[in-house]
């Protein structure tokens, strides 16, 4: 027997009370089944009508889509049918049109007012606001302001056919005709730039190889000589003997390899190269592959001094730390006070009285003892003397040591000691 089975949600009121008058949990997904023989003629006419088809069992999910044809969620159903109740089964499937007709309608009027909507609207209102012309139409239907749930072929509607047909597409025309003439004169103006950029490069690199073979001729080494004269492609060597000639100890990057940031508060050394060469601090963050360390060693970021577009096309780079440290310029030493001389005059003025005495009145061997005394403490004096002046501001103490002392003492003076008195 040919079977009717009706999947559905059921409300959770009707858990509820289930629950609450008779102790039994019930799930929210609910089927009710019963033969289809034993339905009304009028309820299986309008499942023939709705386009049901079935083979044995007909399955119904009761479903309510915001679209009519989305999916949606299950129908909520607000009562539970018993196990074989057909009437309950009929009035499950008539509450449930009767929700979907009530969608079917309210979707039928605003597909109808959206309609009317553009219908009334003007043409260019409706336009892709890009004004693409390539595809207009298709812009055009995607831009619309079109309200949630218009259903998918509004646009076979014989009204809105018309007006695409009659208002519509000529404006799309007109615009496509307008908007294709800028496009051409674009790609005019394209092929005119792009050809004056490959003009001035093929001149550059025009002037690139001459002076490359004028430098070679004059600078080159032999093997780069020999190299141009037999038409090998020398490129690289150029380069990398002309940045050794002009550029002592610098890398070039070939490749673009070298990688760096802004270097903040650069050495003496750095900043005495960049203005030397005329070049840029930077940190390097990645070194060309000739300064990498080697398999067995990772880059550490370092500050570099670089020269940009050597040639025109590469950079030049050269490890702070590779540069020759220069010693700090010597700061000037403070002048040295002018010494007070005053006690030194006077203690050997008062020395030469007490000599002069001493000499009148004493016996020659207690003279000769005081004599000794007091000549090497003036030698002493005139010692200290000579040490802060200097030998250009002595000359007055040079005349108090002749008239005070024998010539054997003034040669002590000059030699920077005090005469032993041994030799007395």
């Amino acid at each position: 027997m040919a079977m009717l089975r009706l999947k559905f949600d059921l409300s959770r009121t009707v858990q509820a009370a289930a629950f609450i008058e008779r102790g039994v949990p019930l799930d929210s997904c609910q089927h009710v089944e019963v033969p289809l023989a034993l339905l009304r003629t009028e309820v299986r006419r309008q499942l023939a009508e709705r386009g049901y088809s079935y083979s044995g069992t007909l399955e119904l999910k009761l479903t309510v889509p915001e679209h009519p044809s989305w999916g949606g969620e299950l129908y909520t159903a607000d009562f539970l049918p018993p196990a074989g109740d057909v009437a309950g089964a009929e009035r499950l499937l008539e509450d449930f049109w009767a929700e979907q007709d009530a969608r079917d309608a309210a979707h039928a009027q605003r597909r109808e007012a959206f309609i009317q909507s553009v219908l009334a609207a003007e043409p260019a209102s409706l336009l892709a606001k890009d004004g693409s012309w390539y595809n207009g139409e298709m812009l055009w239907d995607y831009h619309l302001r079109r309200p949630d749930n218009v259903a998918e072929n509004w646009r076979e509607d014989p009204r809105v056919q018309e007006f695409i047909d009659t208002r519509l597409r000529p404006l799309l025309d007109e615009r496509n005709t307008a908007l294709k003439a800028q496009l051409d004169q674009r790609r005019v103006e394209r092929e005119a730039e792009d050809a004056a950029r490959t003009a001035a490069r093929k001149e550059a690199d025009a002037a690139f190889q001459a002076g490359q073979k004028a430098w070679i001729t004059v600078h080159g080494s032999e093997r780069l000589r020999l190299a141009e004269a037999q038409g090998y492609h020398n490129l690289r060597s150029y380069v990398t003997e002309r940045a050794a000639l002009e550029y002592p100890d610098y890398v070039v990057d070939f490749d673009d390899d070298a990688e760096w940031e802004e270097k903040s508060s650069p050495s003496l050394t750095a900043l005495r190269e960049a203005a030397r060469v005329k070049g840029e601090i930077v940190w390097l963050e990645t070194a060309p592959a000739a300064l990498e360390p080697g398999e067995y060693y990772e880059w550490e970021a370092q500050e570099a001094v670089v020269v940009r577009e050597f040639l025109g096309k590469y950079d030049l780079v050269r490890l702070a730390s590779a540069l020759p440290n220069e010693p700090a310029p010597a700061v000037p030493a403070a002048p040295k006070p002018a010494a007070d001389l005053t006690n030194v005059n006077n203690a050997l003025r008062a020395m030469n009285s007490d000599l002069r005495c001493s000499y009148a009145t004493l016996p020659l061997g207690d003279f000769k003892v005081i004599a000794r005394r007091q000549r090497e403490d003036a030698v002493s004096l005139l010692v200290q003397a000579l040490a802060v002046l200097g030998a250009t501001e002595t000359v007055e103490q040079w005349h108090l040591l002749e008239t005070t002392m024998q010539p054997w003492a003034r040669d002590s003076v000059q030699k920077g000691t005090p005469a032993s008195s041994s030799s007395a």
